[in-house]
């Protein structure tokens, strides 16, 4: 019965990801053509320049920090959606799902419109006279962190409110019937019971926002570039397949053991708490 399924997820993973490794061992001739000769060179020129690793450590930098505050701001209101036993709880639901319902791009272009040096923000602050020029907050990281964030919290909300949902109400109960104030109810009995939600928010998060191309090219600057950039601009900018598969193996392999460091840290802190 799990034929089909493998066979699926054969075609659809294991062989692009095997064809891009092969790729990753070639190397790229003169006018854009591919040296079918296997070796190592690649992954040496990736590993040799520190400018490589620069665009890797930027990108785990900024998908740490947007986990961070991702996870953050989403656990309240997946808390308060995940608590709420009325009628509302539907409605709620339904407007943390609406933003996957428009355009991922549209969503950041509307960043660029409201950030813009002639944006929605910039016009406010000037008409409140806050400033007399306006002020440059397009193309860094922060916007970059800022889109990101916007884009991601819905990611987080769902698997923390999912965690939280499942709570049973007896235990919260059976908290204030012994005299637990409900600021203690929340930090020593929901947050410890969501753990297992807030780690795969996180975990997410953290892949997705790393591995994050739209944002941090339509809201970045040249200087922050990402592991996404990097392979986008060897395969259609320089036309370097065989590099461009090998940056994408190396990130492929850095968020594995990212997400094995993850997981390990949350099985470590789980056995701790039991």
């Amino acid at each position: 019965l799990l034929a089909p399924v493998v066979v699926f997820l054969g075609f659809v993973l294991v062989l692009p990801i095997a064809v891009m490794a092969e790729m990753s061992l070639y190397q790229r001739g003169q006018a854009g053509t591919i040296v079918k000769v296997m070796s190592y060179a690649n992954y040496v020129t990736f590993l040799k320049e520190p400018v490589y690793f620069k665009v890797l450590g930027n990108s785990a930098l900024i998908g740490a920090l947007v986990c961070a505050i991702t996870v953050a701001l989403a656990f309240v209101p997946a808390a308060v959606l995940g608590l709420t036993r009325s009628r509302v709880k539907n409605i709620l639901f339904l407007m943390i799902l609406i933003p996957f319902w428009t355009s991922f791009i549209v969503r950041t272009y509307a960043w660029i419109v409201l950030l813009g040096t002639n944006g929605v923000l910039n016009g406010a602050m000037r008409a409140f006279g806050l400033v007399d020029a306006p002020v440059s907050m397009l193309y860094s990281r922060g916007a970059v962190i800022l889109g990101l964030v916007h884009a991601m919290l819905p990611f987080a909300i769902v698997p923390i409110y999912a965690s939280i949902e499942r709570i049973d109400d007896s235990v919260l109960e059976a908290a204030a019937t012994l005299g637990a104030r409900p600021l203690a109810i929340f930090a020593e009995v929901i947050v410890p019971l969501s753990m297992p939600g807030i780690w795969a928010a996180g975990i997410l998060v953290f892949i997705e926002a790393m591995g994050a191309f739209i944002t941090p090219q339509l809201l970045g600057s040249a200087s922050d570039m990402m592991i996404a950039q990097l392979v986008q601009e060897r395969f259609i900018g320089s036309f370097d397949w065989p590099f461009g598969s090998a940056v994408a193996i190396i990130y492929l392999l850095f968020s594995g053991v990212a997400f094995a460091a993850l997981f390990a840290g949350r099985q470590a802190i789980s056995g701790y708490a039991r």
